[in-house]
C-alpha cells in the first residue's frame, strides 16, 4: 500500500516536472515567432519532433496557441493563387488599427508612405506589429514582423534588417533564452538555438525572396492594367481577363504550385503587340506611344520582358532549405 502510494507521488512529480518544461518551452518557442526570429509553421512543426521526444501523452498536458485550431496558427487555407495578406496585431494609431488589413505590395508601399510622414513630422518611431499569412511551397504559414515606422524603410527593407541583425549578431539569439528559468535555460537553448539559425537562414534566403516576388507580381499587375485603359473598349475586356489569368499564374507558381503557362503566354503576346484598333489604323499605333519615340522603353516590351523575368526566375528558383526537425544530443 506504501509503494504504490510513493509511486503514485512519483508518477504526479515527474508529470508536474514534465508540464513545467513544455510550459516553459511553449513559452520560449512562441516568443521565438512573436519576434520575427521563424515562421508560425516551423515552431509547430519543431515542437512537434520535440514534444514527441519527451513523451507521447504531451498533448494531454499541453497545446500551444501556434498549434492546428489556435489563435496563433496559421490559416487553414488560402486560395492558391493569393498574394499574401498582411495584418496589424500591435500598436494603438489611427494609421495602423489593429485588425488593419492590406496585400502585402500595399502594405510595402504603404509602410513606406507612413515611415516618411513621421519623420517629415519629426514623430519617434513607433513599433507596430503585423502579421502576414501566406501559401508557400504549397502550405499555409504566417509570420511575425516588428516594424519601427519612422526608421526608415518599407516593410520587405525593414525585414530585411530585422533578420540580419540575429543572423549578424549570436548574442541576439542567445537573448531569446534569458527569461527561461535556469533549471531548463541550457537545455532548451542546447535545443533550440540550431532550429532558430537555420530558420533565420529559410527567412532571409526564401521567404524574404518569396515576398519580393509577389511585390514584383503585383508591379507587374498595375503595368497590364495601365496597358489595358489604353485600349479600344472593344479589345480591353479580353485584355483583362488575360491580364488577370497572368497574374494569377504567377501568383500560383510563386506560393508553390505549376505555373499555367497557356494564360501567362497568350498575356504575354498581347501585351507586346496589341491588336489596332481597326483595319484602317496605323500599324504599330498602339505600340509606339510617346514615350518610346523619345527614346524610352515601350510600356508593352517591358511588360512583356518583366513577364519572361518572372518566369525565369520562378524556374530557377532553389530549393526551399529544410530545417532539420531532429533534436540533436
Amino acid at each position: 500500500m506504501e509503494a504504490n502510494s510513493r509511486m503514485r507521488e512519483i508518477t504526479g512529480n515527474l508529470r508536474r516536472d514534465m508540464k513545467d518544461l513544455l510550459g516553459e518551452s511553449a513559452h520560449i518557442v512562441t516568443g521565438f515567432f512573436k519576434r520575427g526570429v521563424c515562421t508560425v509553421r516551423a515552431v509547430a512543426d519543431k515542437w512537434r519532433t520535440f514534444t514527441q521526444d519527451i513523451s507521447a501523452a504531451v498533448d494531454e498536458l499541453m497545446k500551444p496557441p501556434f498549434l492546428e485550431g489556435g489563435p496563433d496558427a496559421p490559416l487553414s487555407t488560402m486560395e492558391e493563387g493569393a498574394e499574401p495578406i498582411v495584418t496589424v496585431t500591435g500598436i494603438i494609431d489611427r494609421n495602423f488599427p489593429i485588425g488593419k488589413q492590406m496585400p502585402l505590395s500595399l502594405a510595402n508601399v504603404y509602410v513606406v508612405e507612413m515611415d516618411a510622414a513621421y519623420r517629415e513630422e519629426e514623430l519617434p518611431a513607433q513599433p507596430v506589429k503585423v502579421r502576414i499569412d501566406y501559401i508557400r511551397d504549397g502550405r499555409t504559414d504566417c509570420y511575425c514582423l516588428p516594424l519601427h515606422i519612422g526608421a526608415g524603410g518599407s516593410l520587405l527593407e525593414q525585414m530585411e534588417r530585422h533578420l540580419e541583425t540575429y543572423r549578424a549578431d549570436p548574442n541576439r539569439v542567445s537573448a531569446l533564452f534569458q527569461q527561461a528559468p535556469e533549471a531548463y535555460r541550457l537545455q532548451l537553448e542546447e535545443e533550440f538555438t540550431p532550429f532558430v539559425r537555420e530558420s533565420l537562414e529559410d527567412l532571409s534566403q526564401g521567404t524574404l525572396q518569396y515576398f519580393q516576388r509577389h511585390c514584383d507580381i503585383s508591379e507587374l499587375e498595375q503595368q497590364l492594367q495601365g496597358q489595358a485603359a489604353v485600349l479600344p473598349e472593344s479589345q480591353r475586356a479580353p485584355f483583362e481577363d488575360k491580364a488577370a489569368k497572368t497574374v494569377f499564374s504567377l501568383r500560383r507558381a510563386a506560393n508553390g504550385a505549376v505555373p499555367q503557362e497557356e494564360h501567362t503566354d497568350q498575356t504575354e503576346q498581347r501585351a507586346a503587340h496589341p491588336v489596332p484598333a481597326s483595319r484602317e489604323a496605323v500599324p504599330g499605333e498602339m505600340t509606339q506611344p510617346p514615350q518610346q519615340a523619345e527614346g524610352g522603353e515601350s510600356p508593352q516590351r517591358s511588360v512583356k520582358v518583366k513577364i519572361r523575368r518572372l518566369k525565369q526566375k520562378q524556374a530557377r528558383r532553389p530549393q526551399r532549405p529544410k530545417v532539420h526537425l531532429t533534436p540533436e544530443r
